[in-house]
């Protein structure tokens, strides 16, 4: 059953992906696709064909895979919209030298400053250099405490900054002064700035935002058009590797610090444990009644300061390891049904694929400068990963925080013109 399961899956996402292959470059649709094939036929793997849940769970994986194959044909036999690349090669050509790096770096120092204010005043301690020293701390408490405990105060609004704006602020510069090629600007900024920008974005000792982190950045160099240079690549893994693996020890992921250790555990994340458990999670939710969008709105409220969300993700993980000390996120189809049962999985599945749609229009609209572009790339990137997590979270992640990087960018070139036209008229 479970091989034939996923052969029906493949099938059904190969069709999409053949639907979708002429917008395939620069696409969150395309990503999200194929995505979503990997993690199901991940997902199946896992399940158990005599539980009545995971029969179930079966069902929730195909239905959702119809629906991806429904908006992929809508798209193909009726909007007919001109190829990713099509689109990207007319405006490329439309594009200024981009000399803006104030902007970029007003995003970068708001949230290197939110980040120390979160750190020092709410949650008291940063884990960043305590686990680079192997400090005798429970990293594991620590880590959950500083955004899910009594310590949690606003990190949904923290995180908008500190895992999407810094990074995206941070890569841009790195990207502007690559261009431009000054060097010597860029090797100071990597010496002063990549220890801060580590401090931040690790400093709750979780390991998923380096990882997302670096995966928008290398995504983001081909946005830009642009190969990644293999000095600025090794630099990236060997860095992301070393603090990788050291946090992996401190929270005792794994005793082995080593790239290969780091590899192993990375593969373990992305193969195995995110989809088992998404497996876990149905089983938990199957045993409930559906909430008709409550634990949505919960959790969309939780993204409010001060106010608690879903505390799905942590009763799942309570329900297999029979404490709060860490949580197990459902799947976004697991979500669906949780909320809307299988009657919605269809229409939710449609519905996600036309935002996500929506946003690879901005191609024809937005500016081709270095921040709208990082911008762009960690939005795909957003989109891409969504099938592991509730839709919900996907703002925390920091779609929000992409969508105020586009304003406050648009904002700063539309008051340029501004200042280009009246100094032009005097």
């Amino acid at each position: 059953m479970i091989i034939v399961s996923q052969i029906l899956v493949s099938i059904l996402h190969a069709a999409s992906l053949a639907f979708l292959w002429r917008s395939r470059r620069r696409n969150p649709v395309f990503l999200f696709v194929a995505f979503n094939w990997f993690f199901s036929f991940g997902t199946i793997s896992n399940l158990d064909p005599k539980i009545s849940a995971d029969q179930t769970h079966f069902y929730l994986v195909v239905f959702s895979s119809i629906g991806v194959l429904a908006y992929s044909v809508i798209l193909f036999n009726y909007r007919r919209y001109a190829t990713t690349e099509g689109i990207f090669a007319s405006r490329i050509k439309e594009r200024t030298p981009d000399t803006d790096t104030l902007t970029p770096w007003l995003l970068l120092a708001a949230s290197i400053l939110v980040s120390f204010f979160y750190f020092e005043f709410l949650v008291g301690y940063n884990l960043f250099l305590p686990a680079l020293i192997g400090a005798d701390l429970d990293f594991t408490a620590l880590r959950l405490a500083s955004y899910a405990g009594d310590s949690y105060t606003g990190a949904g609004v923290v995180n908008q900054f500190k895992n999407t704006i810094l990074p995206i602020s941070f890569f841009c510069l790195i990207a502007a002064y690559a261009s431009a090629r000054r060097w010597t600007v860029l090797l100071i900024f990597l010496l002063v700035l990549a220890p801060i920008f580590l401090w931040c974005i690790m400093g709750t000792g979780q390991r998923t935002f380096i990882f997302f982190s670096v995966a928008g950045a290398i995504y983001s160099f081909s946005v830009h058009n642009k190969r990644v240079p293999p000095i600025a690549l090794i630099s990236m893994i060997a860095a992301f590797v070393f603090v990788f693996g050291a946090f992996s020890v401190a929270l005792e992921r794994t005793s082995d610090a080593s790239f290969l250790g780091v590899l192993s555990e990375v593969s373990h994340r992305l193969l195995s444990a995110n989809q088992t458990g998404a497996v876990y999670g149905f089983r938990y939710v199957y045993e409930r009644e559906i909430t008709y969008g409550a634990e949505w709105l919960q959790a969309l409220i939780g993204l409010i300061p001060g106010v608690s969300g879903s505390a799905l993700s942590s009763e799942v993980f309570n329900s297999v390891f029979g404490g709060y000390r860490g949580t197990i996120p459902v799947s976004l189809w697991t979500s669906v049904y949780h909320n809307y049962g299988m009657i919605g999985v269809i229409p939710a599945a449609i519905l996600i694929m036309k935002i996500i749609e929506s946003s690879h229009l901005l191609l024809r609209f937005i500016p081709m400068t270095h921040l709208h572009l990082t911008a762009y790339s960690f939005m795909c990137f957003y989109f891409a990963i969504m099938p592991m997590t509730p839709p919900v979270q996907i703002l925390n992640n920091g779609l929000i925080g992409i969508i105020l990087v586009f304003l406050i960018a648009s904002l700063r070139i539309r008051k340029s013109k501004m200042s280009l036209r009246f100094a032009r008229h005097v």
